[in-house]
């Protein structure tokens, strides 16, 4: 699965991304 995230600079885009990188289902994460 491949995650888009707008505006994932503060710190809940920073948790988010955390939380997928744990993720099994997540293959690849784009940060605009």
């Amino acid at each position: 699965m491949k995650v888009v995230l707008i505006g994932g600079s503060g710190a809940t885009g920073r948790a988010l991304i955390q939380l997928m990188l744990k993720s099994k289902e997540v293959t690849e994460i784009v940060v605009l």
